[in-house]
């Protein structure tokens, strides 16, 4: 699956704009602010439903506008297809393909996405929320099961939530068991990911630092250590902690309250690690999410990478450069080109300003 071509139109600071692209690596080049990270913002609300972290909705459509308009050209096995993103102010976002509407996990299985932002840092140093949605968005694309699991689980939950708030003991028992069937599947599924995602984890992060620095995930969970079937061990979990829970009024075990753990040479990375070295950790957790998406699709996601080269060293730059050469399709940009290693065959160079392709060449 290759993407061929993008169309922008009042997205960002673009008012209209087409671009293409090819198999391998395309290089997007520009000062800050004249639209790097929107053409990348583009592909990903397209084909996750989602810009840039931290960025507000209404600002994906350009100033003085009610509507954007983001449209795709894919190409497998020889048949175009096309993919069709409608922004409108307080209404979200639709997604088609072709003219049909469709649901975005249904795109994602289609034509696969994993973007590198340099705010995901804030996925190994931030609250445990983030984490948690980093690694249920990930599944709940993958999976339609997972999916329904987890949102039949947030449904247990709330109905428990509320019974406790209430005192309404005659309920929980329906509720416990609803949440340790859906709540167990959920949990399985998770253990499942970090198991391969660990292994790429510390592969890659190895890799990076040439071998000096090893990076472990974990998940932590203060209810099951993944040992047994979870579903058991969660209905267990909530019987024993249902008195002290309706004192509080809320649930306090489970999947919603789990974390991922990261040990930097041993240590927690968020107390212990260099800014450089949490920016390199949210680099090899993208690089094996991607491996993951890979292996369960059975096809290569579309990369990219968002100013990925600021801030590694050369030898990081080299080995990133090869490792992208590895991948079927990816979309970098970069503020500064001397920073592009000299070893990265680039098929592909783009440059922008001011929301326009000024530049544009093969190789």
């Amino acid at each position: 699956m290759v993407l061929e071509r993008l169309f922008l139109k009042n997205f960002r600071l673009y008012r209209q704009a087409t671009v293409a692209f090819t198999p391998g690596v395309n290089l997007v080049l520009g000062e800050n602010a004249q639209g790097k990270t929107s053409l990348l913002e583009a592909l990903a609300v397209l084909l996750l439903g989602e810009g840039v972290p931290g960025a507000g909705a209404r600002e994906l459509v350009h100033w003085g506008e009610e509507e954007a308009r983001l449209e795709a050209e894919v190409r497998a096995a020889g048949r175009r297809t096309r993919l069709r993103a409608l922004l409108k102010r307080g209404q979200g976002i639709g997604h088609y393909v072709e003219e049909a509407p469709v649901r975005l996990g249904e795109i994602f299985r289609f034509f696969p996405l994993v973007v590198f932002w340099p705010a995901d840092g804030e996925i190994l140093r931030g609250e445990p929320q983030r984490r948690r949605q980093f690694l249920d968005g990930m599944l709940a694309r993958l999976s339609r099961r997972y999916l329904a699991d987890l949102r039949r689980y947030r449904r247990a939950l709330a109905q428990r939530n509320a019974c406790l708030r209430s005192g309404r003991r005659e309920l929980l028992e329906v509720w416990e068991e609803e949440m340790a069937t859906y709540g167990g599947r959920v949990a399985a599924e998770r253990y499942a990911a970090l198991h391969f995602l660990t292994h790429k984890v510390e592969e890659i992060y190895g890799a990076l630092s040439d071998g000096r620095e090893t990076l472990i995930l974990r998940y932590l969970s203060n209810w099951s250590e993944g040992k047994e079937d979870p579903t058991a061990q969660l209905r267990l979990a909530l019987r024993r902690h249902r008195t002290r829970e309706l004192r509080f009024g809320q649930t306090l075990v489970g999947p919603h309250r789990d974390d991922l753990g990261f040990l930097l040479n041993g240590h927690d990375l968020r107390s212990q690690a260099s800014r450089g070295q949490q920016k390199n950790g949210a680099l090899a957790l993208r690089l094996a999410q991607a491996a993951l998406v890979a292996a369960r699709l059975d096809q290569k996601p579309l990369i990219l990478l968002d100013d990925a080269f600021a801030e590694l060293d050369c030898r990081r730059r080299e080995w990133l450069a090869r490792y992208l050469q590895e991948q079927d399709q990816v979309v970098l940009t970069a503020a500064d080109g001397r920073l592009v290693p000299g070893n990265l065959t680039v098929s592909r160079r783009l440059s922008i300003q001011g929301g326009k392709v000024v530049e544009e060449s093969a190789g």
